[in-house]
């Protein structure tokens, strides 16, 4: 079978071909398909075959990285949930798995799931849910997820905390008041430093000296080991009232 070469374009006679490749006077050389010829489907299935392990390891190297240790664990434990037989003991594991890692939104969403699966047994997931968003400064949702905390009648101290932390953030100033005193009523008889003195930072910064000042000296008086409890706010209290002022000028005249 004579053939064109597809450089020079002139006959490629019979003689110069060896096996399925034409050799051209020109020095070309081509290969020319038979009539019918299929190339065998073993190749087309081994690259399949390569591609597809090459994805797998691939994806099984990226699962490892992401979740480390809890790489075996957590397989059943995410099948469960996207076939949505996962029980309570199962969505906390993974929920801790997730915090564990980082995934912040993996745990979001899987305390959400666990509140929704069993409301009334797991309504503290909606506190963890709103003391992570506090952490991650996203206030209005932490608001909404602990007005639906109390609502379904909530009463973790700390909540009234985390939710005072958000609403001050949101300039929330007199409902952040009433979690703030919640938050220490709920624990009368201990001293609780961060609540107070957060409490205290806000009143400060919104001018509120009177209930600030109301407030250090309750808890100074308590007991002879906090008798310098927020020293430094309640000068910056005492200086915005004009106390320190009057009491130089007294010794001054003394």
């Amino acid at each position: 079978m004579n053939v064109t070469c597809p450089k020079c374009h002139n006959i490629t006679p019979e003689d110069r071909r060896i096996g399925d490749k034409y050799f051209c006077d020109c020095g070309w050389r081509f290969q020319v398909m038979q009539p019918g010829y299929k190339p065998p489907a073993h190749k087309d299935k081994s690259s399949l075959l390569i591609c597809l392990f090459a994805a797998m390891f691939l994806l099984t190297a990226v699962h490892l990285i992401s979740w480390d240790k809890h790489f075996f664990k957590i397989i059943p434990v995410k099948a469960s949930q996207l076939m949505g037989t996962a029980s309570t003991d199962n969505l906390m594991k993974l929920a801790n798995m997730c915090e564990e890692r980082k995934k912040y939104d993996c745990v979001l969403e899987t305390l959400s799931e666990l509140y929704e699966k069993n409301p009334l047994q797991q309504i503290d997931a909606l506190h963890k849910k709103g003391k992570l968003l506090v952490r991650m400064e996203r206030f209005p949702e932490a608001i909404q997820a602990y007005n639906m905390y109390f609502k379904n009648n909530g009463e973790n101290p700390e909540a009234h905390y985390q939710f005072a932390k958000a609403l001050r953030m949101s300039n929330q100033i007199d409902l952040a008041t009433q979690q703030y005193e919640l938050a220490l009523k709920a624990k009368p008889d201990i001293l609780q430093v961060s609540v107070t003195r957060s409490f205290v930072d806000m009143l400060i910064e919104n001018k509120k000296y009177e209930q600030a000042k109301r407030i250090i000296n309750y808890y100074r008086d308590k007991a002879t080991n906090t008798r310098y409890f927020l020293e430094s706010e309640l000068k910056i209290v005492n200086e915005a009232l004009g106390l320190n002022r009057k009491t130089s000028s007294r010794a001054k005249k003394s």
